[in-house]
């Protein structure tokens, strides 16, 4: 897991993040936006060949990530990007009062043949 900071550019009409700017070294495949309702959970599960980030836009979400030495739990505000590679085992859950919105992108393309996705409960 790498956690990218992302650089906000704020003005009396609001505010801009640039999550990408084409310099990941990846060639994307598939982009999706979603929502965690307070209290929900998603992710629980791994990525057996393809790299996803994610960008939560609202918070506080809790990372839940599998890693060789354990389990570790960290959270985050907006204006970071997280980069699992693959075999990653990852959860997210909003800890937080509001519907948390969030963009996520891999470089893997989705179908119902092939996801790429592999269940792993973590919480």
């Amino acid at each position: 897991m790498e956690i990218i900071e992302t650089e906000k550019h704020e003005d009396a009409r609001g505010w801009v993040r640039e999550i990408y700017s084409g310099t990941l070294g990846a060639e994307l495949q598939n982009i999706h936006l979603g929502t965690m309702e307070p209290g929900a959970v998603r992710g629980n599960h791994r990525h057996e060949t393809s790299r996803e980030w994610i960008t939560f836009l609202g918070g506080p979400v809790k990372v839940h990530l599998q890693e060789a030495t354990g389990q570790k739990t960290l959270i985050f505000e907006p204006g970071k990007t997280i980069k699992f590679s693959p075999g990653e085992a990852h959860a997210f859950e909003n800890g937080g009062e509001n519907t948390v919105y969030f963009i996520a992108w891999r470089d893997h393309h989705y179908t119902d043949d092939d996801p790429d996705t592999e269940p792993q409960k973590l919480i």
